[in-house]
């Protein structure tokens, strides 16, 4: 029974070092946990904008072509009435002078 009185405190003298080492890597993993929550978040954040950048360039370039096709509509239409005009010009130019030779 002796010894075993004797042997009293010298866990603790272990215990303390390896206890101390325990809460250093501790303290380095919480520290890497909350770098990589803070990257982690920057990298969703850059997602996010890139994301909505293409969105946005995706509808201005939709408008464009939607412009673009409404101006060419435009043209086609004004040049559409300008061939009528002229058809009607000629026809009534050539019936004059139809009409001229024939009288």
């Amino acid at each position: 029974m002796s010894f075993r009185y004797a042997q009293r405190g010298s866990l603790s003298i272990w215990l303390v070092p390896l206890m101390l080492a325990l809460l250093i890597m501790l303290v380095g993993v919480l520290q890497h946990g909350q770098t990589q929550r803070q990257s982690w978040t920057r990298q969703i954040t850059v997602d996010h904008l890139a994301l909505s950048a293409g969105v946005l360039l995706a509808r201005e370039m939709n408008i464009l072509a939607m412009t673009n096709r409404a101006l060419l509509a435009n043209q086609l239409v004004v040049s559409q009435l300008i061939g009528i005009a002229s058809w009607f010009e000629m026809l009534r130019t050539s019936t004059t002078r139809t009409a001229t030779i024939s009288a």
